[in-house]
């Protein structure tokens, strides 16, 4: 499931929605504030968040949301991934929340979310295919930095293959 390239679209809230097939993949929205889906508890492919730039325009002038205005990410009941989860390049990102998540087939990749001031949590994830990669999210140092909560994770990657990456990220807390 695509959502894609909608600069009006405010607002994505399935609450119905408990299954997606293949991936879900939300990409370039420049006026997003909130994407919900309280009922959806697994993903067959990855979860995507690209390029939603979350700025605002005011003539040539470019600002960024102040912190309670940033857009979230809430997916409550979300159990398992078989893919990837990613957000990359989502300039003023707010709180990645998925506090039921156990299982994610793929990797872990937050990149280039550089003025991300929200919460990330993914406090119940045990098992990692892939990897953990986290750069530059958020990459600016501010008063109000987030924090990332994978305080349950027991495996990240197979025997042959391990990989957790984690570097210019400003943040406060780290679980």
């Amino acid at each position: 499931m695509t959502i894609y390239d909608n600069d009006y679209l405010t607002e994505v809230t399935m609450p119905l929605l408990q299954h997606v097939g293949d991936g879900l993949t939300i990409d370039q929205h420049s006026n997003l504030r909130e994407v919900s889906m309280a009922s959806l508890d697994h993903i067959g492919g990855s979860l995507t968040a690209t390029r939603n730039n979350f700025i605002q325009y005011s003539g040539y002038y470019m600002y960024g949301y102040s912190t309670a205005d940033r857009p979230t990410f809430d997916l409550p009941a979300l159990r398992t991934v078989e893919g990837d989860v990613s957000f990359s390049n989502n300039d003023y990102l707010g709180d990645v929340t998925m506090p039921a998540l156990v299982s994610v087939g793929g990797r872990v990749y937050f990149y280039y979310n550089y003025y991300m001031a929200g919460d990330v949590d993914m406090s119940a994830l045990e098992s990692i295919g892939s990897d953990i990669y986290i750069y530059y999210s958020p990459g600016y140092a501010q008063s109000d930095a987030c924090a990332y909560d994978l305080s349950s994770v027991m495996s990240v990657g197979s025997r042959y293959s391990t990989s957790v990456y984690i570097e210019y990220v400003a943040c406060s807390r780290f679980r």
